[in-house]
């Protein structure tokens, strides 16, 4: 058998692309330089594959290059011998050889290229796998927060619940205390406010069916006297809600005058 002349060295992983025949006579033939070139086109369309489509592990640039290298020794045995016969070589050769080394510079930039840009990549995957790892910990203590949140409010709640019954009691007895004081007073011209019955203060309890939002404080016997109709009909709820509101306007006067503690008749003054 003739002896094998020009093939791919064994140990380079190509995947599923099928090496060339060995070609065993001096100078390749065109059949053998065309499956070269194919060869060639196979291994590196197999390289320029990125990394999550490819079928099979990549290739090496050690099996790109000896593609590239066994089809530049098959061109290169069809060339004459320049010491036997110099002006035999077709003209066309010369430009092929020149397109082949432009291509092969191309080539190994452009991988070169390709290599850089899979590590750019693998790089933003780790950064953005670390973004996402940062934000699941942003979401855990967001959450956590909002049931801290819940609790102080329901705490605040809770406080609020225990607050009020002091604060109507405290209010009680500064009714008392208020009455009393307003009592002890001649002429009734400086009057303390005196809560509701229910612990609110008059000048705090928003008067329904009017615009102005509080009723005018009791300060004095004048002050009373000039009570609107209206005012004097939410006074007086406040300071009787189980009693029927009297529809005579002196009537509701005089409840209001004995409800802050003047015991006295308000026609007197």
């Amino acid at each position: 058998m003739t002896p094998v002349r020009y093939e791919i060295p064994p140990g380079l992983d190509f995947g599923t692309i099928p090496r060339p025949n060995p070609v065993r006579t001096p100078a390749a033939t065109n059949t053998d330089i065309v499956n070269a070139t194919r060869f060639r086109d196979d291994v590196w369309h197999q390289y320029q594959i990125p990394s999550h489509d490819r079928p099979t592990r990549p290739l090496s640039k050690e099996a790109v290059a000896e593609a590239i290298r066994y089809e530049h020794r098959l061109i290169h045995t069809t060339l004459p011998s320049p010491a036997t016969d110099a002006n035999a070589r077709p003209a066309w050769v010369d430009g092929l050889v020149a397109e082949i080394n432009r291509n092969t510079d191309a080539l190994s930039t452009l991988g070169e290229k390709i290599d850089v840009l899979s590590m750019k990549v693998d790089t933003l995957d780790k950064r953005v796998g670390t973004l996402e790892k940062k934000m699941g910990m942003v979401e855990k203590r967001a959450g956590a927060l909002e049931r801290k949140v819940g609790v102080l409010e329901e705490k605040i709640d809770t406080l609020d619940e225990k607050v009020e019954p002091l604060h109507r009691t405290g209010m009680i007895s500064y009714r008392l205390v208020a009455r009393r004081e307003n009592s002890l007073q001649d002429n009734a011209s400086a009057l303390l406010e005196v809560p509701f019955l229910n612990g609110e203060l008059p000048t705090s309890k928003r008067h329904s069916g009017r615009r102005r939002p509080f009723l005018p404080e009791l300060t004095s016997v004048a002050q009373i006297k000039a009570l609107s109709a209206a005012d004097s009909i939410a006074y007086f709820r406040g300071y009787f809600p189980e009693s029927d509101v009297p529809a005579n306007m002196q009537d509701r006067l005089q409840g209001i005058f004995i409800a802050v503690g003047c015991t006295y008749s308000l026609d007197s003054l």
